[in-house]
């Protein structure tokens, strides 16, 4: 949990028994409905030239770790195209699983609200 926002991973197994695969979602979701918020955590897609929000990304095959946040500084030039790179993400936050298969996915995400603390008032005593 994170600014609001609620991430974890799920796992679908293939259909076949023979595969020892599976593919795996990252959701992130508002704490206070379960659904997602009006500014998506994690991007948008468009559907029927709508865009819409996604309350969840498809991550690379095989099982997926938990979700490791990390929050850092913003790069110069960053933004945030949905994969963190040398640019960096615009929200400062970018999300790690890894899966099974060896694989690491590094999605940015953006909490719906601010994560940060901030200096409110000073009283001198």
């Amino acid at each position: 949990l994170q600014g609001g926002t609620l991430f974890f991973t799920t796992f679908t197994p293939d259909a076949s028994i023979c595969e020892f695969s599976g593919s795996g979602r990252l959701y992130g979701l508002y704490y206070l409905t379960g659904t997602g918020y009006a500014l998506s955590a994690l991007g948008t897609s468009s559907v029927a030239n709508h865009q819409i929000a996604n309350t969840f990304i498809q991550l690379d095959p095989g099982m997926p770790s938990q979700v490791a946040l990390h929050i850092g500084s913003q790069a110069p030039g960053a933004d945030n195209t949905g994969t963190s790179g040398a640019a960096g993400c615009t929200s400062r936050i970018t999300a790690s699983i890894a899966t099974s298969t060896a694989a690491v996915s590094q999605p940015c995400v953006r909490p719906a609200l601010n994560p940060w603390s901030r200096f409110l008032s000073w009283r001198d005593l």
